[in-house]
């Protein structure tokens, strides 16, 4: 094990402050996460509301805005790009509902 590092000042620094010193500002640090997501659009009929929930709980879907005043529902869902494709299949099976893209 190692006591004892050599600093090019010619001194000694016990080593294990310096993987301290380290690890403490390394937790300190604030860490960013960014995901890209696209917003669908997603109107049903109230019959099909349990699929639409169902799916949209599954697939652990971001539900942006619900307007669900009118006779067809409708939701703003945030999608990963990853996994956008398959969503869209999911709901495109899905008699009656339908799914459009919105660009942001």
């Amino acid at each position: 094990m190692r006591y004892f590092w050599w600093n090019q000042a010619g001194g000694k620094w016990p080593y294990y402050r310096l993987q301290n010193y380290g690890s403490a500002h390394s937790s300190e640090a604030e860490i960013e996460e960014h995901t890209i997501d696209l917003t669908y659009k997603i109107v049903f009929d109230y019959k099909d509301m349990n699929k639409v929930m169902k799916i949209i709980k599954d697939r652990n879907l971001t539900v942006v805005f619900p307007d669900l005043r009118t006779e067809l529902y409708a939701l703003l869902v945030e999608v990963r790009k990853a996994e956008a494709s398959y969503v869209e299949q999911l709901f495109e099976q899905l008699y009656e509902v339908t799914i459009e893209k919105l660009e942001d």
